[in-house]
C-alpha cells in the first residue's frame, strides 16, 4: 500500500490487521479493500525453516516444535521426524486479557508435559534425540 498524506493512522492500522477470521477487509477511500499479510504468509514455523536456510543452516540440523495448528502438513512433509507439534485443547476459551486464568494454563502446561514424557511413544525423548543426531 503506498501511503499519502491523506491516509490516517487508523486507516493504515485498520489496513494491516483485517484479518477475516477476526475483523473484516477494511476499506481506504479511493484505494481499495485490505488484508492482513498474514492471510498470504501464514505458517510462521515455515517462514522460520527458509530463513535458517537462507542462513545457511542444512536442513537436517533445523529440528521445529510447533504449538500452532496449520503448519503440520507442510512441516511435516520437509522435516519428518524432526518435526512434532504438541497442542492441548481447552473445555472453555480464554479471553486475551483474562490474567487469572494464567495460573490454569500452566498447570495445563505441566499436565500435558507430563503425559508426553509418560506416554509411550514419549515425544520429549524424541525431541531431544533428534537434537543430538544433528550436533
Amino acid at each position: 500500500m503506498m501511503l499519502s498524506n491523506d491516509d490516517t493512522f487508523v486507516d493504515v492500522l485498520m489496513a494491516t490487521t483485517a484479518a477475516p477470521t477476526f475483523f473484516p477487509p477494511y476499506n481506504i477511500k479511493d484505494k481499495g479493500y485490505f488484508l492482513n499479510g498474514g492471510i498470504h504468509l501464514n505458517n510462521p514455523s515455515l517462514t522460520a525453516y527458509d530463513e535458517a536456510i537462507i542462513y545457511g543452516v542444512k536442513s537436517e540440523k533445523i529440528s521445529v516444535l510447533s504449538l500452532e495448528v496449520n503448519t503440520d502438513s507442510q512441516m511435516y512433509d520437509i522435516l519428518r521426524s524432526r518435526y512434532q507439534r504438541w497442542q492441548v485443547f481447552l473445555e472453555d476459551p480464554i479471553g486475551f486479557h483474562d490474567l487469572k486464568s494464567i495460573p490454569d494454563l500452566l498447570e495445563i502446561g505441566n499436565q500435558y508435559i507430563e503425559e508426553l514424557y509418560a506416554s509411550d511413544e514419549n515425544p520429549m525423548n524424541k525431541l531431544v534425540e533428534s537434537f543430538d543426531k544433528v550436533l
